[in-house]
């Protein structure tokens, strides 16, 4: 069961079914997590329950996409680590429960964590970025940026969200307008909210205390799509600019609001015309 805090008291969750394709929400226990990672991590002269060929793990385990080469990206479906691309993860999160598997092959070491506490994120992610993402962005590597009068498509929303139904209003709602990009700094906006990367030594943009980084790709001078905390943001569709989307935010409250009272206004009506019904008398004429 999932637990909710509420002023000094655990009070029971709501169980939540996540809609979003292709998340599984599946449901296991801390044991069956820990199988699951060591067959990602046999031992040198023991083979994988999972896989037959050695070949196919190492090529499951290496990188499947990166926004930029050579920088951290996604190895088939798991997460490379911003501070270390050996190191690979994968969370989960809905309102009361929180997972998160993250492992280092080459040291066969690895953190579980599972949670059902709501608004817990922040205890699965922080411990693991204290024990394994702790040191921070990578800026070793050399990375070759010329920023100089660059284009962008401005309003940028998640690669990761549905692009059909009523639910892409959710992934409209994660949009990041990209304001200003050049050889000192990027800044993103966010309804008036700033982050703001500035340039290393070595070409990599980071915040934080280089605890946070993004990574621009850009082809034709453009900036076609970057990479902020693990996550890979693209163009917005076309006409869907943040005045756009907090106007449409605003129109669905609008309509909900409307909804519900235009309800609230016809059962008054009915009761008052029930209640005089009730008390007109009939008159027969003989």
């Amino acid at each position: 069961m999932g637990y909710t805090w509420q002023g000094n008291n655990f009070v029971l969750g709501s169980w939540t079914y996540v809609s979003l394709y292709p998340c599984g929400a599946a449901n296991g226990t801390v044991a069956d997590m820990a199988k699951f990672v060591c067959a990602f991590m046999p031992k040198e002269n023991e083979s994988s329950p999972l896989f037959k060929n050695k070949d196919t793990l190492k090529e499951l385990l290496s990188t499947s996409y990166s926004v930029v080469d050579g920088l951290p990206g996604v190895a088939h479906g798991l997460m490379e680590a911003m501070n270390d691309k050996s190191i690979l993860f994968h969370p989960g999160n809905t309102i009361c429960y929180s997972s998160m598997i993250a492992f280092k092959p080459d040291e066969r070491f690895a953190i579980i964590i599972a949670s059902n506490q709501g608004s817990e994120s922040q205890v699965v992610f922080g411990l693991t970025k204290e024990l394994l993402f702790g040191k921070g962005v990578d800026v070793s590597a050399d990375i070759s940026t010329d920023y100089k009068d660059v284009t962008t498509a401005k309003t940028y929303l998640p690669a990761r969200y549905q692009h059909g139904g009523y639910l892409k209003m959710l992934g409209y709602m994660s949009y990041l307008n990209l304001d200003k990009v050049d050889n000192k700094t990027i800044t993103l906006k966010q309804l008036g909210h700033d982050l703001v990367f500035t340039k290393k030594m070595n070409g990599v943009y980071t915040r934080d205390n280089d605890k946070d980084a993004i990574y621009l790709s850009v082809a034709d001078n453009k900036v076609e799509k970057f990479w902020l905390s693990g996550m890979e943001y693209v163009p917005a569709p076309k006409f869907r600019s943040e005045n756009w989307l907090v106007v449409s935010v605003i129109t669905l409250v609008l309509s909900g609001l409307y909804f519900i009272i235009a309800n609230i206004v016809a059962a008054i009506q009915w009761i008052v015309f029930f209640v005089k019904k009730k008390k007109k008398k009939l008159v027969y004429i003989n």
